[in-house]
């Protein structure tokens, strides 16, 4: 049954440490003007480069390539394609 079957798998399999950083992600996930958009009237805010090195390693999920997870068994891979040009 489906309930037997074992597809194991990686979320945002591209994000690995040391690869990632606030010029090397993706937009979708960089969240920084809406981070000051939903701040409240009167309330500090972070700076950029407070913002980065607070949530940028949040966004690094792997400590493995795509090949390392592949050969350590994943099969199945969430990527997402980004234009870094």
């Amino acid at each position: 049954t489906l309930m037997d079957l074992t597809l194991p798998g990686s979320h945002n399999s591209g994000n690995i440490a040391g690869q990632l950083s606030a010029e090397r992600v993706c937009a979708s996930d960089y969240r920084y003007q809406e981070y000051l958009d939903a701040g409240r009237a009167g309330a500090p805010s972070a700076s950029k480069a407070d913002f980065d090195r607070t949530f940028i390693p949040w966004n690094i999920n792997h400590d493995h390539t795509i090949l390392q997870q592949l050969k350590k068994g994943t099969r199945y891979f969430h990527l997402k394609v980004c234009n870094f040009n």
